[in-house]
């Protein structure tokens, strides 16, 4: 069954995108998820997307998403379940403290989300079975809708890092010698790459999970936002946890979509401004 959501026809809809906010990791993770989302709150989004891992790998930490939504004036939102997540209390700690499934569907005038989360708290993630069949079914429900995929790892070999870095030592210079990398990508990309080109509505992947700053490029050349195959996959930078890489991490994503186009801002929320430098445009596909 597909639980759905407002179907109101706001004429861009507008949200926010949070990366990896690992809240309890430490002070600066949950003053930094508040921040981002309090300046998102702001601008007036329609919906606000959470891209997984959003507490660090104890159930206690629920305790601090529940604080989080408190800021929330009762805008819809998704999480899209991360490793972390899951190995802070399975199930039943999810469904308590998030209150949708970890696959779910929410409808916002033409856009389509479509939820998918982690089965494991393997890096390499699984999704669990059937999630390709559920994913394909529930895009074909709204043929005429613009559907935004929300995974918490990205496919093998699109977005940075998403490569086989436990072979060829990708950034390995970056990682501690007793730290090597693994992989961060689907366990399932294959199922999930035959679910997406089964379903031309699906213009939209967002991720998380690799821990990027909105500008790194791996060794193999993968950067955050790549297009492939009429699929945008776009990986948002964390904000807490991990994060000795790249640029201080004081920005999360913002994305408007139109009846032409999807617009993909940068937004630093300490300065409460754009990076325009960052920002990239692609029109949706043809209908």
């Amino acid at each position: 069954m597909l639980d759905g959501g407002s179907m109101d026809s706001p004429e861009t809809v507008r949200f926010p995108v949070f990366g990896d906010l690992h809240l309890g990791f430490d002070e600066e993770s949950w003053e930094k998820a508040a921040g981002a989302l309090e300046d998102a709150i702001s601008l007036g989004p329609d919906l606000l997307a959470f891209m997984g891992d959003v507490v660090d790998l104890d159930p206690q930490h629920w305790r601090l998403f529940g604080q989080l939504q408190e800021i929330n004036p009762g805008l819809p939102f998704r999480v899209t379940r991360g490793n972390a997540d899951f190995l802070a209390g399975g199930d039943e700690a999810w469904l308590r403290q998030v209150g949708h499934p970890i696959r779910s569907v929410l409808d916002v005038g033409r856009v389509r989300l479509l939820t998918v989360g982690a089965q494991s708290e393997d890096h390499e993630l699984p999704l669990g079975e059937g999630f390709g069949e559920w994913l394909a079914q529930a895009a074909a429900a709204r043929p005429e809708a613009t559907v935004v995929v929300l995974c918490h790892a990205p496919l093998k070999d699109t977005t940075f890092w998403s490569c086989d870095n436990t072979e060829s030592g990708c950034l390995a210079e970056l990682l501690a010698p007793d730290n090597p990398p693994y992989h961060l990508y689907l366990a399932q990309s294959d199922e999930m790459l035959q679910a997406v080109e089964r379903s031309p509505n699906i213009r939209l992947f967002l991720t998380g999970h690799v821990h990027n700053d909105h500008r790194m490029v791996c060794d193999h050349g993968y950067p955050p936002i790549i297009e492939r195959d009429g699929v945008v996959h776009m990986v948002t930078a964390n904000l807490g946890g991990w994060r000795d890489i790249g640029v201080d991490r004081q920005e999360y994503r913002w994305i408007d979509i139109d009846h032409t186009r999807i617009r993909a801002r940068v937004r630093n929320f300490v300065g409460a401004t754009w990076v325009p430098e960052l920002e990239e445009t692609f029109p949706l596909r043809a209908s």
